[in-house]
């Protein structure tokens, strides 16, 4: 019975070359995926936070769509979310504010797995 030999090793160049060529796109993939998710993420919760600030500075004695609106850009400036659509409406019982972006200005690459989505938040308080 004869044993076989191991290959030798030039017989195994180029090996790590085709795996890194099958392995490398799928690795970059997922990394820019989570990338993208996660700027995503980060923008909605930078939009809830920024409606939230809004709806309080309306519940003011004194406040304005104006001042609001600002409220609600100063929050989201330091985010680099750039020009929102605000929208609030101020009555004697209700202060609505809302905010959407569209994604496609907002991403960090081209806009792979995101693209032609919007993230809005929305929140309703009562004054009383």
């Amino acid at each position: 019975m004869q044993l076989r030999q191991r290959p030798r090793r030039r017989d195994r160049r180029g090996t790590v070359t085709v795996e890194f060529a099958i392995a490398a796109p799928i690795l970059f993939l997922f990394l820019f995926a989570i990338l993208e998710f996660g700027r995503a993420q980060m923008i909605q919760h930078t939009l809830d936070n920024a409606v939230y600030e809004g709806v309080r500075r309306g519940m003011c004695i004194n406040s304005t769509e104006d001042k609001v609106r600002q409220r609600v850009t100063d929050i989201t400036s330091p985010a680099a979310i750039r020009n929102p659509n605000i929208a609030v409406t101020l009555n004697d019982d209700l202060v609505t504010v809302s905010a959407s972006i569209d994604l496609n200005q907002h991403a960090l690459f081209s806009p792979l797995f995101l693209r032609n989505k919007t993230l809005s938040s929305s929140l309703t308080l009562s004054r009383r």
